[in-house]
């Protein structure tokens, strides 16, 4: 166990113990070949219950009669280490709020000030330009000038060519595409993206972007912001059906740092059919982003190699600060097929024509996870992938594996966080740990942490926040000493 976790008695060592022997007889069937490949058993030792499940499932294709024989084996030990989420699971306040929000404009150098999801109030700015069909909505778009408001009259639009952003806006005057309520305009997409973002300073509000595409393949992003796209801000939308809901990366040589992405719902109805990439949040490269008070769930991959991310940023980039998000990778359906990971710095690793600095050795540098709450994902919670200077501290994680670092390039500190599974470092990873309290299940300590009621039932040790986290997952000012994971009360007002 790493220095500094404090672990709860464990209640079902019994179970522990049958899924143990369970699948110590399965991995007999391939143990032999897995270290012809050149693995050690250490290695394997390290390796979680389900990952070596999954393993195994792995091996076992192509022998049908093996897996007839082995299957139920198996299927006993996900049963036993794999919770189903409760129906109905609560938002706790987060994704897309059903009035509009207050923006908080840029600061002096021209970034994204986070808002608190204060209701907006009587608009100060100039009359809107109204649109009411997807005609004239593409033509305002690629003539808007600086300061310009636009918005959708309510209804459903149907948008089968890409839309693209035509001038740039201004830090006091970015030009805004909205609708003036949220819920009330739908936009149903059948290209491959909804919208590129290669101008800065545009700020999207209250919108509703379907993905309706025949083919996975075929819708891939909501928002696609690219190059120029400096400041950007994406606020109380909501986002289904697509691979990547919000594509983020360079373009000639030029990279959309600062963005902002909060109170956003990003969600599919059911698992991507698509070999390609499934990151409902997939930043690359890009600087300063801000991600946060967002809903994801349902990030289910049943295609390719079937690894999905609720939140993937690589490429070389840094500052990126992951901040109060819920997510729940399954909300039902947890042993369906592929991996899933909630928050990961660094991924899959970046092809090096697609990185900042041309190598990747670093997929993400001085960057910060706080006071997020991931739960129900078959994978890690929190993934550490050649990741530099990250900060993770007083994350609330639930039914997931826990927290991996991996790779010798990775350098980071875990402080405070709350969690079942394992805090793990391998490969080389260098990771300081410290005041975190890890429980199986963490129902010992929590009321219902399975159907996100999070209130204490049991006493636990206090932790200091640190300067970056002096608000919790709801905006609360946290005490001087205040309980390890993301949240201080319950539930947010």
């Amino acid at each position: 166990m790493p220095n500094g976790a404090r672990t709860t008695p464990y209640r079902r060592r019994a179970r522990w113990w049958l899924a143990g022997v369970l699948l110590a007889a399965a991995l007999s069937l391939s143990l032999s070949a897995y270290l012809v490949r050149g693995e050690r058993w250490g290695a394997v030792s390290e390796r979680t219950p389900m990952e070596l499940v999954r393993y195994v499932e792995r091996r076992l294709i192509g022998h049908p009669k093996l897996q007839y024989l082995f299957g139920p084996v198996l299927g006993a030990v996900r049963s036993s280490q794999e919770r189903e989420p409760p129906a109905n699971l609560p938002t706790l306040g987060k994704g897309q709020q059903a009035h509009a929000l207050s923006a908080a404009g840029y600061d002096t150098a021209g970034r994204p000030r986070a808002g608190s999801g204060v209701v907006a109030t009587q608009a100060t700015a100039p009359a809107p330009r109204v649109v009411s069909n997807m005609q004239d909505l593409a033509a305002a778009i690629a003539s808007a000038a600086p300061g310009q408001v636009l918005e959708l009259a309510p209804g459903s639009y149907a948008l089968s060519q890409t839309l693209t952003t035509g001038m740039a806006g201004l830090p006091a005057q970015p030009i805004v595409l909205r609708a003036a309520k949220p819920g009330t305009v739908e936009i149903v997409v059948t290209a491959l993206q909804g919208i590129v973002v290669n101008q800065p300073y545009w700020v999207f509000e209250n919108l509703d972007w379907r993905g309706a595409c025949p083919t996975h393949d075929d819708c891939e992003h909501a928002y696609h912001v690219v190059g120029r796209a400096r400041g950007t801000v994406i606020l109380n939308n909501r986002m289904r059906d697509f691979n990547a809901h919000l594509k983020i990366n360079g373009e000639g040589g030029t990279w959309p740092d600062d963005g902002l992405l909060q109170f956003n719902t990003l969600t599919n109805s059911a698992p991507r059919r698509t070999a390609l990439p499934v990151s409902l949040v997939d930043l690359v490269g890009a600087n300063g982003w801000q991600i946060a008070d967002n809903h994801i769930e349902r990030i289910a991959k049943d295609g390719g190699n079937k690894i999905s991310y609720a939140i993937c940023v690589k490429g070389a980039g840094q500052q990126a600060r992951i901040e109060r998000n819920l997510v729940v990778c399954t909300p039902e359906r947890l042993s369906q097929a592929g991996l899933r990971v909630g928050i990961s710095l660094g991924c899959g690793a970046t092809g090096k024509d697609f990185c900042r600095d041309g190598r990747c050795d670093v997929e993400l540098s001085n960057s910060l996870v706080a006071n997020n709450v991931v739960a129900h994902c078959n994978d890690f919670g929190i993934d550490l992938h050649r990741a530099r200077n990250a900060l993770v501290v007083h994350n609330t994680l639930i039914n997931t594996a826990g927290i991996d670092a991996r790779q010798s390039t990775t350098q980071a500190v875990a402080v405070g966080n709350l969690l079942e599974g394992r805090i793990r470092d391998r490969d080389g990873a260098r990771l300081d740990t410290h005041d975190n309290a890890i429980a199986s299940p963490l129902d010992s300590l929590l009321t219902a942490p399975n159907a996100l009621d999070l209130r204490w039932h049991k006493s636990s040790d206090q932790t200091r926040p640190t300067p970056e986290t002096e608000r919790d997952f709801c905006g609360q000012r946290r005490p001087p000493i205040s309980p390890p994971g993301a949240t201080v009360k319950p539930r947010c007002n």
